[in-house]
């Protein structure tokens, strides 16, 4: 990896940390924790986001990081979890954005963010373009209208944003799998639905499921899908039933021997658990095939 970005970047790639200008570089980490420095003006802001896929970005001055920043990398990045830490949130959901003018004046926008969210909130940042909300979700507050969010951005900031809305996780050794999935995701959606502005998962799922390699991806769709769920195999039957009932209550019940208002109440667990609204249709295909693929392969 190494050799291949010295012969395509030159002397622009130094495995020292710069003494000089070092905000003129963005700094990378491999597996083996290599830290490789590249000038900024040799690579372009797409080059810069498939790099962030190969390698860890590595902020500059790791004395500088917070003890926040520092906590979610270790999280995210580094396979390394303190357990005595304060910050241990219960549920958490990444909010990946992308900004297509890069942004150098991070404050605005950060105290615009915690005053459009109702719960806590952290950003961590990968290039002046990109990065992750990270939300210490709370179940109970409002729900946060992600259309309206992208317009006020783009009246009070004058700046076009794309958003990924993840789902909500139990916070658990597994926030790193489901963090670089949904990363992945969001790559998939920015290259082949460009023009939208708000993405979540039953939008880009079929993107995923026609792409060539869908096999490898739809075991990390339905375990992302499902985090929050657990083993409850009877709420996805009971959902997977509702769906093959064209989404008809009165005919679901019957066919499960249950009164409409329980099942009513099992539909509003599985859409308060996932994010998902399985009326839609987009919402019903994805939630339907990741159920069928569930329960064959698993």
């Amino acid at each position: 990896m190494i050799e291949k970005l010295q012969q395509l970047y030159g002397e622009a790639v130094m495995l020292e940390k710069p003494t000089s200008n070092i905000n003129n570089y963005d700094c990378f980490e491999t597996k083996d924790g290599t830290e490789i420095y590249i000038a900024k003006n040799a690579v372009t802001e797409k080059e810069k986001e498939l790099l962030a896929l190969l390698l860890t970005p590595v902020h500059n001055y790791k004395e500088a990081l917070s003890k926040e920043e520092v906590f979610w990398r270790n999280v995210l990045f580094n396979d390394k979890v303190n357990n005595e830490s304060d910050i241990q949130p219960s549920q958490i959901r990444f909010i990946h954005f992308y900004i297509p003018t890069a942004l150098y004046d991070k404050n605005d926008f950060l105290d615009t963010m915690k005053e459009l969210f109702y719960s806590n909130i952290f950003i961590l940042w990968e290039s002046n373009q990109m990065g992750t909300i990270i939300e210490y979700y709370e179940p109970k507050q409002d729900k946060i209208q992600f259309h309206e969010f992208i317009e006020i951005i783009a009246s009070d900031l004058f700046i076009n944003i794309q958003l990924f809305v993840g789902h909500v996780h139990l916070f658990s050794e597994k926030v790193k799998q489901y963090f670089h999935e949904e990363k992945v995701f969001f790559q998939h959606a920015k290259a082949k639905l460009s023009h939208e502005k708000l993405y979540k998962l039953e939008d880009v799922f079929p993107i995923l499921f026609l792409h060539e390699s869908s096999k490898n991806i739809l075991p990390h769709v339905a375990e992302n899908l499902f985090s929050n769920i657990g083993k409850d195999d009877e709420l996805l039957q009971t959902i997977k039933l509702f769906i093959e009932c064209n989404l008809n209550i009165s005919l679901a019940s019957k066919k499960l021997f249950i009164h409409r208002n329980s099942l009513q109440y099992r539909i509003d667990r599985f859409i308060e658990k996932t994010g998902i609204d399985i009326k839609s249709f987009k919402g019903a295909f994805t939630t339907y095939v990741a159920i069928v693929y569930k329960h064959v392969n698993f």
